[in-house]
């Protein structure tokens, strides 16, 4: 029952963890396309399709089912000591990506 309670925790740091990232990205295009209208002004409305696609794709990895493709693109920003071992776990946690792999599973180096 421990381990189920441990693995829960995990898995909702790691969701709390991909949803912050997300919406950070998500706000940052946006204040990325708002800053250019303002400096560029016409020649901004090339970001607005930058910015539509960002936001789509955030929108779109926010979801359980993208979690395999989430994991793909998060695999150069694993650490490579505990590589292996956090794979399994759906990945190190930010924090933990200079090789300070502490708790980030069992196996850990």
């Amino acid at each position: 029952k421990r381990r189920t309670q441990h693995r829960e925790m995990d898995d909702l740091e790691r969701l709390m963890c991909k949803q912050t990232i997300l919406g950070c990205v998500f706000v940052l295009s946006t204040l990325l396309f708002f800053t250019s209208m303002v400096v560029l002004d016409s020649r901004a409305s090339l970001f607005f399709g930058v910015d539509t696609v960002i936001n789509t794709l955030c929108s779109w990895l926010i979801f359980k089912f993208t979690n395999k493709f989430w994991n793909s693109c998060m695999n150069g920003l694993r650490c490579s000591c505990c590589y292996d071992c956090c794979f399994e776990h759906l990945g190190c946690n930010m924090e933990e990506l200079c090789c300070g792999c502490g708790g980030c599973c069992d196996n850990a180096v």
